[in-house]
């Protein structure tokens, strides 16, 4: 186990780390060491004891996904003085305020992964043993928040960084509402419910859809005579944009089915009674927007799987304003 090596590694040889923390923790709070322990504590990674001038134990969470919660975070500042967190990257805590010590939390300071085993000479536990670990959530997200959008996007178009209900990373794109007070959403997201943790590459799709509802006004019973629900003719429209360049924007076809929510199960039929066969167009969930899905794609392409979603959004966007005569 990572963490056990790196406890290793400080039993071994402590001076150049237990100075790194003092930078960071400031003051001279830390005496001689006395002891290491793992996984004992509050279960916290590694727990380092240090004796007189003052007594002060320094809490060490290694974290490769940094999924800590507000509860997890309180309990272990209860129980040290100094709580470390030893992450991939700076920017995955960002120090603020609530940091800070007060009574009976223990302040937090952050130490990354490459700071602690420069510490070391011939560490057991080297760099490319953590850039070889699976891609984190917050990894992933870090890539996300670094997509150069063209100009129509980032002009026009509000962008959000979220996890979706899967708890994916996700980048959520919104247009400025149609004249029939509907928008044009998209989100760029992984795939599936989890993390790959065999070796699998991350991959990436995009969803595109228009805003539906769950009512029965957008979800009419498709067995009884109704008008035709107001997100159908903006799906005609995205089929129509689409034709011909599956490639181009590496379009999925999925014929997906039940939308959720209330009325989720009326969606198929409505989709197969306004759209026929080409109801490829309306995958998606009530409540967010019916639409359609990419081909998945791995993370190393995720820049032009952002530029094609760009396109996707932008054209579809203007050629509903046209259709509505705005």
């Amino acid at each position: 186990m990572i963490t056990r090596a790196l406890a290793a590694e400080i039993r071994h040889a402590p001076d150049r780390f237990i100075e790194l923390l003092r930078s960071r923790i400031g003051g001279d709070v830390l005496g001689p060491l006395e002891a290491i322990e793992c996984e004992k504590l509050e279960r916290l990674d590694v727990l380092l004891r240090f004796g007189a001038p003052g007594t002060c134990t320094v809490g060490i969470e290694a974290k490769f996904d940094h999924e800590l919660t507000d509860e997890q975070l309180t309990r272990e500042r209860k129980a040290v003085d100094v709580l470390v967190l030893l992450l991939p990257s700076l920017e995955d805590h960002v120090v603020s305020d609530a940091d800070r010590g007060v009574d009976g939390l223990a302040p937090v300071v952050v130490v990354t992964w490459a700071e602690a085993l420069r510490c070391f000479d011939d560490s057991r536990v080297a760099a490319s043993d953590i850039a070889s670990l699976p891609l984190t959530k917050r990894a992933v997200e870090r890539v996300l928040r670094r997509l150069v959008w063209p100009d129509p996007v980032t002009r026009a178009w509000s962008i959000g960084w979220d996890r979706n209900g899967s708890g994916m990373p996700t980048v959520t794109l919104q247009s400025d509402p149609l004249p029939n007070g509907r928008q044009i959403r998209g989100q760029l997201q992984v795939v599936g419910r989890s993390m790959p943790v065999d070796g699998s590459p991350v991959l990436l799709e995009y969803h595109v859809g228009v805003t539906v509802h769950d009512t029965e006004e957008d979800m009419p019973d498709p067995k009884t005579l109704h008008e035709e629900p107001g997100w159908i003719p903006p799906l005609r429209t995205l089929r129509a944009l689409l034709q011909g360049r599956d490639e181009e924007l590496s379009v999925a076809r999925s014929r997906r089915g039940h939308a959720g929510g209330r009325y989720g199960h009326r969606k198929v039929e409505l989709a197969d009674t306004h759209l026929g066969p080409g109801r490829w167009v309306a995958a998606g969930y009530l409540g967010w927007a019916l639409g359609v899905r990419s081909v998945p794609t791995e993370i190393g392409s995720v820049q032009r799987l952002a530029e094609v979603t760009s396109t996707v959004l932008t054209e579809w966007y203007d050629a509903e304003r046209s259709r509505l005569g705005a």
